[in-house]
């Protein structure tokens, strides 16, 4: 017997999770491969997509309040254009009765 086979009989006793390092009492399992997923791709997809908006909000919440504990700390110099645009549409987004109006995102000439 080999070390392959080992691997492979210790696989199918623990229901295809690998075993970790000694010292370590989890498991890892392989993520499933899109095809072998459960849920149908475009609900895999909306879920990424509410994830990753979540982990930006949570991104930028957090970095808001490091700038509210930290005054001092924060920028001296102006903006740069992309970081404008950003304020300007969470400022958009979370303000819908037009009280802020929309950025007037610059054409590419303008940009560069």
């Amino acid at each position: 017997m080999t070390a392959a086979d080992d691997l492979s009989r210790a696989r199918e006793l623990m229901g295809g999770a690998l075993p970790m390092p000694l010292g370590s009492d989890r498991c890892y399992r392989p993520a499933p491969k899109p095809g072998d997923a459960d849920a149908p791709l475009t609900r895999l997809q909306s879920d990424l997509r509410k994830l990753v908006a979540q982990q930006r909000a949570a991104a930028l919440a957090e970095r808001l309040r490091w700038l509210m504990a930290h005054p001092d700390e924060a920028p001296h110099t102006p903006a740069t254009a992309g970081e404008l645009a950003e304020q300007r549409h969470l400022l958009y987004d979370a303000d819908p009765d037009a009280t802020v109006p929309a950025f007037p995102y610059p054409t590419s000439l303008e940009a560069s």
